[in-house]
């Protein structure tokens, strides 16, 4: 009888340390997929990093843009709508200083704008069918407008230079303006056309 009683002691016992063996190794399972899950999955606070990241970038290309294009479309738009009266002169042409200066300040403007709104809408960083059409429509119309400046521009300068200069009519404000944004945007022109060059 002692020995039934000691022969059952020990069998409860072993299967109480069975049963404890068994749970820990279920506990340590859990214990190691709660580790690998919180491994393999992004924090919160990386996500947020990340959000900011592509915002804080959007807001500089932004600024950026801003800074470039629209104080030349603005001054355009200024002057081409201010009554001097070497700007309504015409030569050979329908086209005067005024006309040519009102049409690129509002290209200027709804370039920028267009490129505002690309900036805000356009996620840079998730490639799909629907961003690479939008990218495609964005270069055709970036080289479209690039030849209209090109030959736009080249227009002006030829009124401008040609027939408006020479004459010494318009007021000296006037003259400057168009002289030096003249040459800033066929530098603009070379340094775009070099870049694309370069490039290929």
């Amino acid at each position: 009888m002692n020995n039934n009683s000691l022969l059952t002691g020990i069998t409860e016992r072993l299967s109480i340390v069975d049963i404890d063996i068994e749970s820990q190794n279920q506990e340590s399972k859990i214990d190691l997929s709660t580790q690998l899950r919180s491994i393999l999955k992004k924090p919160q606070e990386k996500n947020d990093d990340i959000i900011f990241e592509k915002i804080f970038m959007k807001l500089c290309l932004a600024l950026i843009v801003l800074m470039i294009m629209s104080p030349i479309a603005i001054c355009d738009l200024y002057f081409g709508f201010s009554h001097s009266t070497c700007s309504r002169e015409e030569h050979n042409s329908n086209i005067n200083i005024q006309s040519y200066l009102i049409v690129t300040g509002f290209i200027g403007v709804t370039f920028t704008i267009i490129m505002l709104m690309i900036i805000t809408c356009f996620d840079f960083y998730k490639p799909s069918n629907t961003s690479d059409c939008m990218m495609f429509c964005i270069i055709a119309g970036v080289i479209f407008v690039g030849i209209f400046n090109i030959i736009w521009t080249t227009l002006g300068a030829i009124l401008f230079w040609g027939y408006i200069y020479e004459n010494g009519n318009c007021n000296k404000t006037f003259s400057t303006y168009l002289f030096v944004s003249l040459i800033i945007k066929f530098v603009t022109i070379l340094l775009s056309l070099n870049f694309k060059i370069n490039k290929e």
